[in-house]
């Protein structure tokens, strides 16, 4: 795996546009719906760490992209130890973010570090080299 990008954002709700907005960035010309999909699991992630960090000075929600053999794996981190154990109940009100995970992403998982990481792949996305808003000429 290479690493691609790594972004800190303030927990506040601003935060979510801008995660998403830099990773969409960053990847090349891919499918529409991989695209869609990547968009949208930034965000719920993102969000997920807004909610739970809201309020906490110093927090810092992280991104993290590399690119693997099959596609982009993104890392959404935050220093929240309170991971949500039902966080797979679809009738909550809050924190159903997993739901999304579990059905569009092609693969993903939990971090084994301290406090709070989700990952996840999307197969088939490529990802350009240079840096988000960098232009190449």
């Amino acid at each position: 795996m290479s690493k691609l990008l790594t972004r800190r954002f303030a927990p506040e709700p601003y935060s979510v546009q801008a995660a998403r907005r830099v990773c969409l960035e960053l990847i090349g010309r891919i499918e529409p719906s991989v695209r869609d999909r990547m968009g949208l699991l930034v965000s719920e992630l993102v969000s997920d760490s807004v909610r739970r960090l809201s309020g906490r000075a110093g927090a810092l929600i992280g991104i993290d992209i590399q690119r693997t053999d099959r596609g982009i794996r993104v890392r959404v981190t935050d220093p929240d130890d309170r991971p949500e154990p039902d966080g797979l109940r679809p009738l909550r009100r809050h924190g159903r973010s997993l739901i999304v995970v579990s059905a569009l992403a092609d693969d993903w998982g939990f971090g084994e570090g301290p406090g709070t990481e989700v990952w996840f792949e999307l197969c088939g996305a490529e990802a350009g080299d240079q840096e988000p808003g960098m232009s190449s000429g």
